[in-house]
């Protein structure tokens, strides 16, 4: 089955691990049978819950694929080893979950809201055989703690890329890197960060562009890090 036919009503767990391995090539990003193996389990789960909570509105395998794992790829070739990881407003998982699939070096804590998102997330961790990944039931002013401890941390559509930038400042500790993720927003500014990075790139099926804009927290404004 060619990439563009492998279409589905997404409510069957079909195998994903061509399609995975297919977009990961087109994304030119290696990772091992482990990780298309965790990436497959999140992904099937997906599908199945899907029907009663709308986890996604993809349509097709190959949409499903970029649209939970697209970014998750970019944001794997950018963060440090062993870092700690938090995922602000992680719905379905993307890109908290597909990052711990491919980084299992990775201390990953993901925030969700959703009472029924996180039952979700609870099992599709276990499926992915991720049962490191934490997951934290409640809103960014639930998430003070891991906040405080990580040193890595970014949020996908749940806020705007200001609003997010100015919220991760205030509960991050100096020094630790914030990646705003763009589609054609501006890039943000904010008092207390430094913008160190900003990595363009586009995504292997729908070829959007994207930006991850990566910022450090000052440790006092108007200091330089």
């Amino acid at each position: 089955m060619g990439y563009h036919e492998a279409v589905m009503t997404l409510k069957s767990p079909e195998p994903l691990g061509p399609e995975l391995r297919q977009y990961a090539q087109r994304a030119n990003f290696e990772a091992s049978a482990e990780s298309f193996q965790a990436l497959e389990g999140w992904l099937q789960e997906l599908t199945l819950w899907n029907a009663r909570l709308d986890l996604t509105a993809a349509k097709t395998v190959p949409e499903l694929v970029e649209l939970m794992v697209g970014d998750a790829l970019e944001l794997a070739r950018v963060i440090p080893l062993n870092a700690v990881v938090v995922d602000v407003g992680t719905g379905a998982g993307a890109p908290g979950v597909g990052l711990a699939c491919v980084r299992p070096d990775l201390a990953v804590t993901l925030v969700e809201p959703l009472q029924k998102r996180c039952a979700f997330l609870r099992q599709a961790l276990a499926k992915a055989k991720r049962p490191g990944v934490k997951l934290v039931h409640g809103r960014l002013s639930h998430a003070d703690d891991c906040m405080q401890t990580a040193s890595f941390v970014f949020s996908r559509a749940t806020f705007a890329p200001s609003e997010w930038l100015s919220a991760a400042c205030e509960r991050v500790r100096p020094g630790t890197t914030i990646a705003v993720l763009l589609a054609k927003e501006p890039v943000p500014e904010d008092a207390m960060a430094q913008l160190v990075e900003l990595r363009s790139y586009r995504l292997a099926l729908s070829d959007r562009e994207r930006t991850i804009a990566l910022f450090l927290r000052k440790f006092a404004i108007g200091t330089e890090i």
